[in-house]
């Protein structure tokens, strides 16, 4: 495949990810919301999305994260690097890679069990690979098992933190290549 089809392949993709029913509203978002009173009980209370919508929305976005796919994230942006003659969208394109970055980091919360963190990447991975999409093995069950009703609330807001935050940096970055694409702003002289 030709990084041109790869580009192709990238904003057909997205486009198809705009499309899905919990983006139409526009106002997609993971809430957490803590409420303490000092004669009342703690309560923490996230926002609930539709699971079908949800799943959905996952099938959708997960060949943009996967090593293996022709148009994970990181891969795009190097080809973005290499073939833009424009150095005021690259600048763009590098603040946008560096808001990746950020989001793979997670939402500033820390999960740790048994004396273990679990970073956000692994919550990513555990959601996507041992609750959606596989069964998981039997180490990545126990692991989630091991969260109890607090961890799992807070590895459900980190995961559903990500999604949000990884669609719109994807939706941002297929829009980017298609208005540089129709302004003649990429060079593909040298195919791989």
């Amino acid at each position: 495949m030709t990084e041109e089809e790869r580009f192709d392949l990238f904003v057909q993709r997205a486009d198809q990810l705009a499309g899905r029913r919990l983006l139409r509203g526009g106002t997609l978002s993971a809430r957490l919301n803590l409420r303490f009173d000092r004669n009342g009980p703690f309560v923490m209370e996230m926002n609930e999305w539709d699971e079908e919508d949800f799943r959905s929305l996952l099938v959708d976005l997960r060949p943009f994260l996967m090593q293996k796919e022709p148009i994970l994230v990181g891969k795009i942006f190097n080809m973005c690097e290499r073939r833009l003659t424009s150095n005021e969208i690259r600048t763009h394109l590098r603040t946008a890679r560096e808001d990746w970055r950020q989001a793979q980091k997670g939402a500033g919360v820390t999960i740790e069990i048994d004396g273990r963190e679990l970073n956000p990447e692994r919550v990513v991975d555990l959601m996507l690979n041992a609750k959606f999409f596989h069964p998981g093995s039997s180490e990545e069950r126990a692991e989630l098992a091991k969260l109890g009703p607090v961890g799992k609330l807070l590895s459900d807001y980190v995961f559903q933190n990500f999604v949000v935050d990884a669609i719109g940096i994807v939706l941002y970055l297929a829009h980017t290549i298609k208005v540089a694409r129709g302004q003649g702003l990429f060079s593909f002289g040298e195919e791989q």
